[in-house]
């Protein structure tokens, strides 16, 4: 229902561990060795959003792995509550998950036998990674607690962005969260502020970006992240070529599914189809809420450029990480963010009731995350039989769904580009043009940063060239055996722009320019990477031309540094 509700007012606006392989039994002795299983909600949830998950996995992993005593426990922090926090106070804040992690310490009397997993659902996954990286480039007190962090697990978590939380908070759009909040029902709560962290060029998204390439860059921290047993899986939804795979309709239940479930999914189709994605008679890559190139946590970036001069970034200037990537999996599935209703359809992280008997979980990631739970492979503790008894009954373990899932992946066109410009303070107020209006996206928070919109579309070619035609088509693709499409004007936010005002000690500016595209391969030929070159023309500087390197699945990011000119 929450699904339905956003989604009803939304579509009608946009129509307008260790290493010691060797077998041990432990299953016998007085006190086994915990495994907490610690589940994190998105944006509106609780507890309820994972349904029977608690039941499932406690059921399974006991069976499959008796040498751990497996528990599953719920993070609840209080979203859609107070406008003065944000991602970063549920994860690093007073009573976030840092305090919460502390206090699973002491009333579970946690040791270093004992291991912790997070499974994450959209803003959850967030919370993970903020809590995880900021201890990791911290010297922190947390360092042990690190080391028994086993896995992260995401469903369809928005790392860098979602285009409908952009959406929401853009001033040039009609403001329809109050009405949003006016029809949806007493549980279903949201803030401004909690949807401006999720959009493209919040701080949020910005500050993720940072830390993630000072992992990868400091050696420091790669001599401690090299000690760590962790290993991430981010599972990414895309909606399913046909619509009525979305519907469980052998799971038995006394429910039948709506007439307004199903017409709603036939919207939302349409809408995406036609004009929010564009991409028509394409898959549709996104799960709904979060765009597959946001939905893994690694991207590509090059170092910031200080820029004093016109120059040009090079596309061998573009790195992929080095660190973490090997202790990292990626999964691709046909699923919806959120469950248009619980028992009938099937979603990222709600597991459904009929999932305590294996031979009927019809369930499009539960398998992937029971697996990298036991992590049977590795470890080799487990009771085999009955680990392959249970994973092998699972619809989605059969050779059909693998070769899906590969399927899956060879085919993702969609890419997105990041850039954050950074200029002296003042600049933009010196300008001939009044390119921004001041707007105020955290009405009721103590953020007195100050966000500036764009006054016009019309205005982003005097500052961004992406080389395209009208068709968004760029240029240097025409001829060859793959076209690459950037800015569509038929796809709704493919280029956006704000500015950020920033406070001291940040005595600067930013221009934060969002761009998404896809790339059309002719053949069977997909190269691993191609180059876009963008020109970034900011008034009375030098003109900087990046070859831009991009992935299908992946996005871009890129930092210039104005603000050190004289």
């Amino acid at each position: 229902m929450k699904l339905l509700i956003l989604f009803v007012v939304t579509s009608l606006f946009l129509s307008c561990q260790s290493l010691n392989t060797t077998q041990r039994d432990i299953s016998n002795t007085i006190e086994k060795p915990k495994h907490i299983i610690i589940t994190i909600h998105g944006l509106s949830g609780n507890a309820d959003t994972f349904g029977f998950f608690k039941d499932v996995t406690e059921k399974y992993l006991n069976q499959i792995n008796s040498n751990y005593q497996s528990e599953v426990i719920h993070f609840v922090y209080p979203t859609g509550r107070d406008e003065s926090k944000g991602t970063y106070q549920f994860a690093m804040g007073p009573n976030g998950l840092d305090t919460f992690i502390n206090n699973v310490y002491k009333e579970k009397n946690l040791n270093e036998n004992d291991k912790i997993s997070f499974v994450c659902h959209s803003q959850g996954g967030i919370i993970a990674y903020v809590w995880y990286f900021s201890n990791l480039i911290k010297n922190a007190d947390h360092f042990q607690h690190l080391k028994q962090v086993e896995n992260i697990i995401t469903l369809g978590t928005p790392f860098w962005g979602s285009k409908i939380a952009s959406i929401l908070t853009d001033e040039r759009n009609p403001d329809i969260i109050p009405l949003v909040k006016l029809l949806a029902p007493e549980d279903f709560k949201m803030t401004r502020r909690e949807i401006a962290d999720l959009a493209y060029a919040s701080d949020n998204v910005y500050n993720l970006r940072t830390m993630a390439i000072q992992m990868d860059r400091n050696p420091a921290i790669k001599a401690k992240l090299d000690q760590m047993p962790v290993r991430m899986m981010n599972i990414i939804g895309l909606l399913p070529y046909d619509k009525n795979e979305l519907f469980a309709d052998h799971i038995e239940s006394e429910k039948t599914t709506s007439t307004l479930a199903r017409n709603m999914i036939n919207v939302i189709y349409h809408i995406y189809k036609k004009s929010y994605m564009g991409f028509k008679n394409k898959r549709i890559e996104n799960d709904i809420a979060v765009p597959v190139t946001s939905g893994r946590w690694n991207f590509i970036y090059s170092k910031p450029l200080i820029v004093r001069n016109q120059e040009t970034i090079e596309s061998d200037d573009f790195l992929d990480f080095s660190q973490l990537v090997n202790k990292s999996k990626f999964i691709f599935t046909e699923s919806s963010h959120l469950p248009f209703e619980t028992e009938k359809t099937l979603s990222m992280a709600y597991i459904n009731k009929n999932c305590l008997d294996a031979n009927t979980c019809d369930h499009p990631t539960y398998r992937y995350v029971l697996e990298a739970l036991a992590n049977c492979k590795e470890f080799q503790m487990c009771q085999n039989t009955k680990y392959q008894q249970i994973i092998n009954t699972f619809k989605y373990s059969n050779l059909e769904e693998y070769t899906n899932f590969k399927a899956i992946q060879k085919s993702i066109q969609s890419f997105a580009i990041q850039i954050n410009i950074k200029l002296k303070k003042g600049t933009i107020d010196s300008w001939p043009v009044k390119y921004f209006k001041k707007t105020n996206v955290y009405p009721h928070s103590e953020d007195s940063n100050q966000i500036w919109a764009l006054k016009n579309y019309s205005l982003i070619p005097q500052m961004i060239d992406i080389g395209t035609n009208k068709a968004g088509l760029v240029r240097n693709t025409e001829q060859t055996q793959f076209r690459i499409y950037l800015g569509d004007p038929n796809e709704t936010k493919s280029v956006d722009v704000i500015s950020r005002n920033f406070t001291s000690p940040r005595d600067y500016e930013d221009i934060r320019i969002n761009l998404t595209g896809r790339v059309e391969v002719l053949n069977s030929q997909k190269k691993s990477s191609y180059v876009v070159p963008i020109k970034i023309k900011i008034p009375d500087e030098p003109e900087i031309t990046v070859k831009t390197k991009i992935r299908p699945g992946y996005s871009t990011f890129f930092e210039l540094d104005y603000s050190q000119n004289k």
